[in-house]
């Protein structure tokens, strides 16, 4: 939820109290950081106290180091998740496009990824190219390990048939 830039919410704004907080955003009467955006004063994480301000808790936002990345984090997660949630759609997408027009009501439904979004679907392909190479290689393993008892059946019941 986008938190506006008020005079009543700098009020509430806790940023000064944070271990993150900075001589540089200090000089640079810097603050409300889910409003306004982030710093561009150089910052070491030292923690983050977002999570127990007035104004994240108010506008119910998720996360923080709002200073160090900005006040669209959140609607960018939202995407993502919306998005991830909608990649897990597309088999039924395919089944659909099987069935008839069904898909083109599915794939309307499925949102359009924000940068956030395609990175997480990148690592989804990423896992689930992983996650593919081990399976076949587990298959190949089994296969040959298949092939190494039956040959060994085999020599058993030669042995048995020579006696």
């Amino acid at each position: 939820m986008k938190v506006p830039d008020t005079e009543e919410n700098l009020k509430k704004c806790i940023c000064m109290d944070c271990p993150s907080y900075n001589e540089c955003m200090k000089s640079g009467m810097e603050g409300l950081f889910c409003a306004r955006g982030k710093t561009d004063c150089d910052l070491e994480r030292r923690g983050c106290i977002c999570t127990q301000c007035p104004v994240s808790r108010a506008y119910k936002l998720f996360g923080g180091y709002y200073c160090v990345i900005g006040t669209g984090w959140d609607e960018d997660f939202g995407k993502a998740v919306k998005a991830l949630i909608g990649t897990a759609v597309i088999p039924l997408k395919v089944l659909g496009d099987i069935a008839g027009d069904w898909a083109t009501s599915v794939g309307a439904a499925i949102p359009q990824p924000s940068k956030l979004a395609s990175t997480i679907i990148t690592a989804r392909i990423s896992t689930l190219k992983t996650i593919t190479k081990a399976i076949e290689k587990e298959i190949e393993l089994l296969e040959e390990h298949k092939k190494k008892l039956e040959a060994e059946e085999e020599k058993t019941k030669e042995k048995v048939k020579v006696e």
